[in-house]
C-alpha cells in the first residue's frame, strides 16, 4: 500500500510564500503511520514539484507514482487548487482513494459547500486519529454534508502527546532551501 501526501503553497508570482510551505502535517502523519504500520509506504510530493510546478505536472507526477491513497492537506489558500488537482487525478486514476484533511475541512468550508464526488473522504480533527483507526480497521463515525463523506473525530478522542511523531529527528521533514527548519512547539492554532 502506498500513501502520497500533497501540500501545496499559496500561489504567489514572487514565490515569497514558498518558503512558508513547510510540509509539517504530512511529515508528522506519515511518521505516525510508518511507526504503527511499517509495511505502508508513505511519501510526500517533492518540494520542488509542490512549490514550482504547474497543476499539469503535479497531476502527471501523482499518476506516475500510482498511489493507493492521495491525501491533501487543505488550508484556506490551497483548497480550491487541491480540489482541481484531485478531480483531474480521479478522472485519470479512478481507483485511487482521495482524502482531504487539514484546517480548512470544517463546517462551512468551501470544500464542503457542494458535492465533491471525486473525494472519497473529508477528515476533521487529527490525521493521526483518522489513520490510526482507518488503517487498523477500527470504527469511524462518518457524517455527510452535501453528499460528502466526512470522518468526524470525537472531541474526547485526542491522541496522546507522546504519540505525536517528531518529524525532524525522525528524518521525515526536510530543511528549507536556506537550511533552516521550523519546529512545532504546540499543537493547534494559538489564535483559535
Amino acid at each position: 500500500m502506498k500513501i502520497l501526501f500533497i501540500q501545496l503553497p499559496l500561489q504567489d508570482h514572487s514565490h515569497g510564500y514558498i518558503n512558508g510551505n513547510i510540509d509539517y502535517a504530512p511529515a508528522v502523519i506519515s511518521g505516525f503511520i510508518k511507526k504503527r504500520f511499517p509495511d505502508i509506504a508513505c511519501e510526500t510530493l517533492p518540494a520542488v514539484i509542490a512549490n514550482f510546478c504547474s497543476d499539469e505536472v503535479i497531476v502527471r507526477y501523482i499518476i506516475s507514482e500510482s498511489p493507493d491513497y492521495l491525501c491533501f492537506t487543505s488550508y484556506l489558500w490551497n483548497v480550491e487548487r487541491n480540489l482541481h488537482i484531485a478531480e483531474r487525478v480521479k478522472s485519470s486514476a479512478p481507483a485511487v482513494k482521495i482524502f482531504f484533511g487539514g484546517p480548512e475541512i470544517s463546517s462551512g468550508s468551501y470544500a464542503l459547500n457542494e458535492h465533491r464526488p471525486f473525494v472519497d473522504c473529508f477528515i476533521t480533527g487529527e490525521g493521526e486519529w483518522f489513520f490510526g483507526r482507518y488503517l487498523s480497521g477500527a470504527d469511524i463515525n462518518y457524517s455527510c454534508i452535501n453528499k460528502n463523506r466526512i470522518a468526524l473525530q470525537p472531541p474526547d478522542a485526542l491522541i496522546a502527546a507522546d504519540e505525536i511523531f517528531e518529524p525532524l529527528s525522525g528524518m521525515r521533514l526536510n530543511a528549507m532551501i536556506d537550511g533552516s527548519v521550523f519546529l512545532e512547539l504546540t499543537r493547534g492554532c494559538p489564535y483559535r
